[in-house]
């Protein structure tokens, strides 16, 4: 450089400039490559010193990398891999897989699956026990676990977005449909959206109020010749009142008459007609009472006799709970008095209480337990009624009384809830359902439990149940068989008095079941040295 301040450009001087930069450039790139060399024989030197020589041959290896047939580095290499040859001696080989194996343990503890699955197999080169072969699989367990649950996740998501998508699609057209006044269609759309996702309030909303405007449109329309309309209405019932009586349909009749005085409350004839009727009804009653002349009775055509007879017989016998026998009578009561209601009615009580066996004893429990339950119901003893009534909605579980009663206690019930415990109460039970229909059985416990907590509750009381059921089904099954697996497993680890073993069980078989208090202080004596292992 100060030769070509001297003479700036000289060819010859730009040249030795340029090799002298050169070298300078060779010399640190091997002064670098000569410090790397160092370190890594340091650190191979290091691993052998620490005994640790499948380490300290991947130092030397490196080395050689750096520096190719290096004499140095290959005889460290040499004496390493003879070191590791040489330390298959038991306490050496045991160290190793102890660490290896405490490795994979440190990184499972983190989740680290993958990290831990390394380690586990390299322990298992060095020595294959049930332990390790017991945590690679349930290290390879928990991987796939993991993917198939982002898999599961991914799916979840996708059908969402697919749900989500149509129920955009319903909305926008049924609120197209709404604006331009087509309710008919509209409504069809948004019990469309209802269908596909249940939770949002809006179509719900969105559907009354189609249904109000509708009602309103009818209405109107009605009114506009309101007074033609009643005359029609009021001249056809009286007209089916008429035909009724004279084919003595004398129920049919009154029902009818009773319709044409509700539309014309002022008409005279109606009531007339109604109290004819039944002065009639009253008479064959009266008459039905006495055999004899229940038989012979001149007012009634031959086929209103036989009917009124099969009638008689078939509730004698159903006030007896002889089912059979009724429901006999009864189709033969429909032989003379085709389609009529009361007999189909009875006839449908007789299949229910034949399907669910129902005796004479049963029905007069029901009927004890309903009274029991009116009685603790007016008294106001909730707790007690809603047991009555639950108690007889079991023997006729088709009953709407019981059912009733029970939706009016919860009623009662969470009328006496402050504002904020009402409100939570909804909102667990609004989560509770929601999971239920996901079936999502242990977060809607969860929820059930937290708001039975608040109030009792016969819907709440009945899914906790029905969960139980499905929960305690074939799953149970398999957790009860695991669980005894397992424990069995440990206690005979226990006997070989291997701790390792019996650890492992006992704790799988706490994460099973874990409030089971055995494999808990098992594990405890294990820990405390109670067991001598």
């Amino acid at each position: 450089k100060s030769a070509l301040n001297i003479k700036p450009n000289d060819s010859v001087a730009l040249v030795r400039l340029a090799n002298a930069e050169k070298q300078l450039a060779l010399a640190g790139d091997k002064a670098k490559q000569e410090a790397e060399f160092n370190r890594l024989i340091a650190a191979g030197d290091a691993n052998v010193g620490q005994s640790k020589y499948s380490e300290a041959i991947l130092n030397f290896k490196s080395a050689l990398g750096v520096k190719p047939n290096d004499s140095i580095a290959m005889a460290k290499l040499a004496e390493a891999e003879r070191q590791l040859a040489l330390a298959g001696d038991k306490a050496k080989q045991e160290a190793e897989f102890n660490r290896l194996f405490a490795t994979g343990d440190a990184n499972f503890g983190l989740s680290e699956y993958a990290e831990a699955l390394t380690f586990y197999k390299s322990a298992s080169k060095l020595k294959s026990n049930e332990i390790v072969v017991a945590k690679i699989a349930e290290t390879e367990r928990l991987l796939q676990f993991a993917e198939a649950e982002r898999a599961r996740r991914e799916s979840e998501n996708q059908s969402l977005a697919i749900k989500q998508q149509k129920y955009k699609v319903a909305i926008d057209k049924a609120n197209q449909l709404f604006n331009a006044k087509n309710f008919p269609e509209s409504r069809q759309f948004y019990q469309q959206a209802l269908s596909v996702d249940p939770v949002p309030v809006y179509p719900a909303e969105r559907i009354r109020e189609i249904d109000k405007i509708v009602a309103q449109i009818q209405s109107d329309a009605l009114a506009n010749d309101q007074e033609t309309a009643k005359g029609r209405l009021y001249n056809d019932a009286m007209s089916r009142g008429g035909t009724y009586f004279t084919e003595k349909l004398y129920s049919d009749a009154i029902s009818a008459y009773k319709e044409a005085q509700k539309i014309k409350p002022d008409e005279i004839l109606p009531p007339q007609k109604i109290k004819e009727i039944q002065f009639i009804i009253d008479g064959l009653a009266a008459k039905a009472l006495e055999d004899q002349k229940f038989a012979t009775d001149k007012n009634l055509n031959s086929n209103e006799k036989f009917y009124l007879d099969k009638i008689k017989i078939a509730d004698e016998s159903f006030k007896k709970s002889q089912w059979s026998v009724a429901r006999f009578y009864y189709i033969e009561a429909l032989k003379f008095k085709q389609a009529d209601n009361y007999s189909l009615d009875k006839v449908d009580a007789c299949d229910k209480m034949i399907d669910s066996g129902i005796t004479d004893e049963k029905m007069q429990d029901y009927k004890n337990r309903i009274l029991r339950a009116d009685a603790e119901m007016k008294a106001k003893n909730y707790s007690s009624a809603r047991f009555y009534y639950r108690s007889a909605s079991d023997i006729l579980k088709w009953e709407a009384y019981p059912k009733d009663q029970l939706k009016e206690i919860d009623r009662l019930v969470a009328e006496k809830l402050n504002e904020s415990d009402q409100k939570l109460f909804a909102e667990n039970q609004s989560k509770a359902d929601e999971a239920f229909n996901r079936q999502e059985y242990p977060v809607a416990r969860f929820y059930y439990n937290k708001a039975i907590e608040l109030s009792q509750s016969d819907h709440v009381a009945s899914r906790l149940k029905e969960i139980e059921s499905i929960v305690n089904g074939s799953e149970a099954k398999k957790i009860e068989a695991s669980y005894a697996d397992f424990i069995k497993k440990g206690d005979e680890a226990v006997k070989q008095k291997n701790s390792s073993i019996a650890r492992f069980y006992y704790q799988k078989a706490m994460a099973l079941k874990p409030n089971e208090s055995y494999p808990k202080e098992e594990l405890q004596k294990i820990d405390s040295g109670v067991i001598n292992l």
